[in-house]
């Protein structure tokens, strides 16, 4: 064990710290003061993965292909759609803009800018795909 860490408030069941001032604190109990909080889920940016970084020589062929689902629907990315799911014994929708084509998901800009929808491919039955003239579009 290491001698010049202070391990006397070392209690192997206390609850986790919650904050990074928390988390400070305890450092500062136990010698790890140098040491920089981690980011919290809720202080980490959402990132979305770079398509433009992504060649179609590392991508599956189910991606790439448009004879498939994933591929078809990558070449609508954009496009405002409704997307109709079977869920159990059960129909539902969901209505966006299509941002981006994974190999087991879809991702769907809500109509509430502030909100994405994560989809499952596999449960996808019917897509119905908004064409409007590339000079009037219905949705900014």
């Amino acid at each position: 064990m290491n001698e010049n860490m202070n391990t006397s408030n070392f209690r192997p069941y206390q609850p986790l710290p919650k904050t990074a001032m928390e988390i400070a604190q305890m450092n500062q109990t136990t010698g790890l003061a140098n040491t920089t909080p981690p980011l919290m889920p809720s202080q980490m940016p959402m990132q979305m993965p770079n398509e433009d970084a992504l060649t179609d020589d590392i991508l599956p062929e189910t991606l790439t292909n448009p004879l498939y689902t994933p591929g078809f629907l990558r070449t609508q990315i954009g496009k405002l759609m409704r997307v109709e799911f079977l869920i159990g014994d059960s129909m539902t929708d969901r209505v966006g803009r299509l941002i981006q084509v994974g190999a087991s998901f879809i991702l769907l800009q809500s109509i509430d800018p502030l909100s994405v929808f994560m989809c499952d491919l596999y449960s996808i039955k019917f897509v119905s795909i908004v064409t409007v003239g590339e000079g009037n579009p219905i949705w900014p």
